[in-house]
């Protein structure tokens, strides 16, 4: 035992215990360990550890299931946003003949009230084969944050026999009836483990295991505008709350509003002109006669990235927020953007929200 021991130890715990896949990354973590340090050994063998290679480079150990959170993830964690848009949950919906998962199915908007199959893709970047693999499925109301596991609504597992070393399996069909309040747009969510490699955190962030997606799920009538709901989740957090709404590609004169019960406490500043505290409430089932804050967010350039933030926000219960998206109807040709609602804390994104929006 000794100093150099103690930076060797920190490595293969960021390595094992905290999933921290490339090897770059794992040093620094150790280094990061002793940073503090007042031992002169310590300072020493800080400086002279050096990476000679990649520090990109991807370390596997025995198995490792990894459901991808998004078309750019490459299994490490922590995940960079947005960890909400996997491309390996996949649903079938009844509006024609079913689909034959060979390779994998394109997904479609799942039906409300009507049976549709859910597909979730699996891999093993590890260099061991996973055994009796079991597959489960959830979905959620939307938020900036989903709390494991009082908002997650269970639908059904599967079971996947093995997964090779370096190789991938596609389950079977989940079937899933949206019923009661799953409609609109929704939050799905699938997990993978097997004894070798359990899940350590529901978290698609810190745990890839875990994949999560927005899916809609079509009613039987469409609405002229669209209008939706997400909720504010009491975590708990210590922290500066805050959110921001980013237009992605989105044409100029996009509007997007939030309607804010006014229990949710926003620390307003004199340039938040957006922010208004409206005394005429009954927005998307918030009860009429209430104050409600009102956030108006407009694109007003051709930028492909408009950001406008909300400040630090308290809020001391759960909150149902009403959205509403309009599309000038001179925009031009037919198209599609993006409207995402993202939350933080301390800066640093805990959850968020795509809205894909076809015009």
């Amino acid at each position: 035992s000794g100093p150099s021991h103690d930076f060797e130890l920190e490595f293969y715990d960021a390595l094992i215990d905290e999933n921290i896949a490339r090897v770059g990354h794992a040093l620094q973590d150790s280094k990061e360990e002793f940073s503090g340090s007042s031992s002169d050994y310590h300072r020493w063998i800080y400086y002279a550890l050096n990476l000679l290679g990649d520090p990109s480079t991807l370390l596997r150990i025995k198995h490792d299931l990894w459901i991808k959170t998004s078309g750019g993830d490459d299994a490490s964690t922590p995940v960079s946003s947005p960890w909400w848009t996997s491309p390996d949950i996949a649903i079938d919906a009844p509006d024609g003949p079913w689909q034959t998962p060979s390779p994998f199915i394109t997904h479609e908007n799942p039906k409300y009230n009507q049976t549709n199959r859910v597909y979730i893709r699996v891999r093993n970047p590890g260099c061991e084969d996973a055994y009796k693999v079991t597959v489960k499925f959830y979905w959620a109301d939307p938020a900036g944050g989903i709390p494991w596991p009082s908002d997650w609504n269970y639908v059904g597992l599967v079971t996947i026999p093995s997964i090779p070393a370096g190789g991938e399996a596609i389950t079977p069909y989940i079937p899933w009836t949206p019923t009661g309040t799953a409609i609109g747009h929704r939050c799905v969510m699938a997990t993978a483990e097997c004894y070798a490699d359990p899940i350590s955190i529901h978290s698609p962030r810190y745990d890839n295991n875990v994949a999560q997606k927005n899916v809609t799920i079509i009613g039987s009538t469409a609405l002229p505008e669209f209008q939706s709901d997400f909720v504010i989740n009491v975590l708990r957090v210590r922290g500066r709350r805050s959110m921001k709404i980013t237009f992605i590609d989105a044409p100029v004169g996009v509007t997007v509003e939030l309607r804010i019960p006014r229990t949710v406490e926003i620390i307003k500043k004199i340039e938040d002109e957006h922010i208004m505290l409206d005394k005429r409430g009954g927005c998307l089932g918030i009860i009429p006669g209430k104050e409600e804050w009102r956030v108006v967010a407009r694109s007003l350039t051709k930028e492909k990235l408009i950001t406008v933030s909300i400040p630090q926000f308290k809020c001391s219960k759960k909150e149902r927020v009403g959205l509403k998206i309009t599309v000038p109807q001179n925009v031009g040709p037919r198209g599609r953007f993006t409207i995402r609602i993202a939350e933080e804390l301390d800066g640093e994104v805990i959850g968020g929200i795509d809205y894909l929006v076809r015009y």
